[in-house]
Parts: C-alpha cells; sequence; structure tokens
C-alpha cells in the first residue's frame, strides 16, 4: 500500500534531514524538476548503465528498489494532472522519497 505523508518544510529543512538521518540512507539523490518529471530522472548520472535511457522506466525501477535509497526531488511546481502518470511512477517506487515545491 503506497502511503503518502504531506509536511510543510523548505528545502533547506529537506537537506537537513537527509544530513541528520545519513546513517539509514546508502544513496541520496538530490535534483531539481525541469519541466518533466522523466527527463528530470533521466539526469541523474548513473553509473554503469550506458543505455539505460533506453528502456529507463524498467531499468530505473530495477536501480530502486532500495529501501536505503532516498530521492529528493526539488522544485515540483506543477499542476498535478499535468505530470499524473509519470508522479504515480515515481511515488511507487521502492524507496524513500522527498518532494518540495
Amino acid at each position: 500500500m503506497l502511503k503518502i505523508y504531506f509536511y510543510v518544510i523548505t528545502i533547506e529543512g529537506v537537506i537537513n534531514y537527509a544530513i541528520q538521518n545519513r546513517k539509514e540512507f546508502d544513496t541520496i539523490v538530490f535534483f531539481r524538476y525541469n519541466g518533466s518529471l522523466i527527463s528530470s530522472l533521466q539526469r541523474i548520472p548513473v553509473a554503469n548503465f550506458e543505455d539505460y535511457k533506453e528502456n529507463f522506466k524498467f531499468e530505473f525501477e530495477k536501480l530502486c528498489n532500495d529501501d536505503r535509497l532516498l530521492i529528493i526531488l526539488d522544485n515540483f511546481d506543477v499542476d498535478a494532472d499535468s505530470e499524473q502518470d509519470d508522479l504515480e511512477y515515481f511515488l511507487n517506487l521502492n524507496c524513500k522519497k522527498i518532494i518540495t515545491t
């Protein structure tokens, strides 16, 4: 079951959370929304994945199958309807996520 929690916090608060809780995570990824959620995710450098963009969603989902991964998505100031499918995909990834606007 997908759990979504809403908090009002600044990006500085999110970064402080990540720093204070870094022992809970093996990897913390921070990236900014650039107008498209999927293209924003594709800008994240991934070691040893030469052509993962070919089958991006499948490969990225495998990479994110880790509850010790935290992904911080910043600047996601969009109308939910415009990114509904991609946002649903992102929220269903098996890792921890924080989204700021």
